[in-house]
């Protein structure tokens, strides 16, 4: 339970998201080259280790099949089970 190892945790599951939610890009950049954008994600992992309560927020302009993709990844996102539920905020960014 210590949060040293929690915040290590998370980020490895983030780290290893990140290529999963590069996937969204790369399926919409092949349908609308030149896109890009920025993309808040925020969630909030339960003792369980699911994520719950997913948001995704477009910082610049929204595109909404990358939006849609990126909330289906994260909901299938697994953590290690955790004593108290932990608020995880990122930002992304694709296309530059």
């Amino acid at each position: 339970d210590d949060s040293l190892k929690i915040e290590e945790m998370i980020g490895r599951v983030l780290n290893r998201g990140a290529k999963q939610l590069e996937q969204c890009y790369n399926k919409a950049l092949k349908l609308e080259p030149g896109v890009k954008g920025a993309w808040y994600v925020d969630f909030t992992i339960v003792k369980e280790g699911k994520p719950v309560a997913v948001s995704v927020e477009p910082l610049e302009s929204p595109h909404a099949d990358i939006e849609a993709c990126i909330h289906r990844t994260v909901q299938r996102w697994r953590f290690q089970r955790v004593s108290e539920p932990v608020d995880v905020a990122r930002r992304y960014r694709f296309g530059g």
